[in-house]
């Protein structure tokens, strides 16, 4: 009996031996199977980014023509910072044109605050006195000026009581320049 004892515990040794090993090699694919399947789902996102980013290069190349020829406008819309003059010049044209007294308040070039890569925005105030004809005349030529403006606000105010022929206009705005 000490013999198949023996034999039963050898054998139980054994099987126990092919079971941890079995276990372990199990266990250590498993992780492999598992780092690959992450590895491919990883490739598969980055792949899908770069069909995407090859679809919307397609798009603007193919979109291109459309903004070409309007280059030069779009351009124009966004002054230098090293010349806004013209823009100035034309603020102080559109008054004189609608019959207001203009006092433009500008801040030094230093503080226009960075939008993006390329542009700058500088906050200006425009001061008017007039009538509400002339000032809605004035916002309408202004509205049709050349250049990208951002209106954020718009005050009026009336030291006459009831007559609207000596108003006053406080406008804050942003222009938008290149750098």
């Amino acid at each position: 009996m000490t013999y198949i004892h023996n034999l039963i515990i050898k054998l139980s040794i054994y099987t126990i031996l092919v079971l941890f090993f079995s276990i372990s090699l199990i266990l250590f694919l498993t992780n492999k199977i598992q780092n690959k399947s992450d590895e491919l789902h990883e490739k598969r996102s980055i792949l899908r980014v770069s069909q995407q980013q090859d679809s919307n290069f397609l798009e603007l190349k193919n979109s291109y023509h459309i903004v070409e020829n309007n280059l030069e406008k779009i351009e124009g819309l966004f002054p230098n910072a090293d010349n806004i003059q013209n823009f100035i010049i034309s603020l102080e044209n559109t008054a004189t044109q609608t019959n207001n007294q203009q006092i433009l308040n500008f801040p030094p070039l230093e503080s226009a605050k960075n939008e993006s890569t390329n542009l700058k925005s500088i906050s200006f105030s425009i001061f008017l006195t007039g009538n509400m004809n002339t000032f809605i005349e004035y916002l309408n030529k202004v509205k049709k000026l050349t250049y990208f403006i951002d209106i954020e606000s718009i005050n009026l105010s009336n030291n006459t009581g009831v007559s609207f022929n000596d108003s006053k206009m406080n406008i804050k705005a942003k222009i938008y320049i290149r750098k």
